[in-house]
């Protein structure tokens, strides 16, 4: 890393090359006073401005009101009454309005334009989302409570996917996905997609700060959605025929070639998480999502996922697929393994005491039953994932 005096000469040197320099910092608020390659810059940047105020002209643009610049004059910049009216009055001229049904009487209503300024403009905080058709906004709340909410960056096949999942739904509809072009625009600019890898993101961290300080008004139930969706997916007709028999494309045994019979593509799972991009993501990480209240509040529904043998399993072979280890041993061991799966799996995301207690009342249910290649028990497995007060009540 270039030290503070390297820094300064090299900035000393560019600026005598000119009678007047002018520099213009973006996004100054990302720099940290801990980071150190910033506190370096900083540093020899207040220094050239102070030995050098008549000829160097600095500007910075930075959402936060603190300056990491000394001795720098602040100007906050908000925008007005007048020009959000502009923005509005430009987007209802291009047929983006409040709703359809108010489309008309919006655009005729000058008042009405008023008020509707004045309500925005109360609630803007520096940043607001235009209201849009009442399916836009719809679409639009839940795509940004998916990408607040996630684990891990999702891409566009698999948001698309769990965005068209309803509670109760045993199968994917393919007439209610939402048109792939259709997401950005109706964000407002507030996602954006990678090329190439096709992943979905809060276009700023800003955003991800915003929607945080507001999640009771523009989120309140974004995590119960994520849970609902998650657990919905997972319990999917084709799931209840429990996991699938081949993990690769090529374990097909030459048997069944040999005799000319036909293997169904269902029953391969490379098959399965093409036809059900959202699987990957809702067995892997529906646990994560089911802490804390929002798990407490649907801990019937996680013990009745939970408690059906073949849609833990179809879960666990993505997930996990260590905790089937050995699974074609014998018929006694995967019969083993499916009535203790439960219970493993609740302890693998650390789920409350009292959900994960309850499984232990299971017909068949055995915590000193060990799992995967280093044959470690429920108990222990606890104890490895922090979660040693479980491990006291399990025992």
């Amino acid at each position: 890393m270039a030290k503070y005096q390297e820094v300064y000469a090299i900035l000393k040197r560019e600026v005598e090359r000119f009678s007047s320099v002018y520099i213009v910092i973006d996004a100054l608020d990302e720099l940290t006073e801990n980071d150190d390659r910033a506190r370096v810059f900083i540093e020899a940047l207040s220094k050239l401005t102070h030995a050098q105020s008549t000829k160097v002209h600095v500007l910075a643009t930075s959402r936060s009101q603190r300056s990491l610049l000394p001795r720098a004059s602040m100007i906050q910049i908000v925008a007005s009454m007048d020009e959000i009216f502009n923005f509005i009055q430009h987007a209802i001229s291009q047929g983006i309005s409040i709703s359809t049904d108010l489309s008309d009487q919006v655009r005729s209503d000058r008042t009405l334009q008023k008020s509707l300024v004045g309500a925005i403009s109360k609630h803007a905080s520096g940043l607001f989302l235009l209201s849009k058709d009442p399916h836009h906004r719809s679409l639009a709340l839940r795509i940004l409570s998916w990408l607040f909410h996630n684990v891990r960056p999702l891409t566009l096949r698999e948001l698309r996917h769990a965005l068209t999942v309803r509670q109760g739904d045993k199968d994917m509809d393919d007439e209610r996905l939402d048109a792939e072009d259709l997401f950005v625009p109706c964000c407002h600019g507030l996602v954006s997609i990678e090329q190439g890898t096709q992943i979905f993101r809060l276009v700023h961290y800003t955003v991800q700060q915003y929607l945080d300080e507001n999640r009771s008004i523009l989120l309140p139930d974004a995590e119960a959605l994520v849970l609902r969706t998650c657990l919905t997916y997972l319990s999917f007709n084709e799931f209840n025929r429990g996991r699938c028999k081949f993990e690769t494309l090529d374990t097909a045994p030459v048997t069944d070639y040999a005799k000319g019979t036909r293997v169904a593509k269902r029953r391969f799972l490379p098959h399965r998480l093409a036809k059900f991009p959202f699987l990957q993501y809702a067995a892997s990480n529906w646990g994560r999502h089911a802490v804390g209240e929002v798990g407490m509040t649907y801990r019937n529904e996680i013990l009745v996922f939970l408690r059906n043998a073949m849609l833990l399993e179809s879960a666990a072979q993505v997930h996990d697929r260590n905790l089937l280890y050995s699974r074609a041993k014998s018929e006694e061991s995967t019969d083993r393994i499916r009535r203790n799966l439960p219970l493993f799996v609740a302890v693998s995301f650390g789920l409350d005491h009292t959900t994960t207690a309850s499984l232990t009342g299971l017909d068949g249910i055995d915590v000193d039953a060990t799992y995967g290649k280093d044959r470690i028990t429920v108990p222990h497995h606890a104890v490895e994932t922090g979660n040693a007060g479980l491990s006291r009540v399990l025992l």
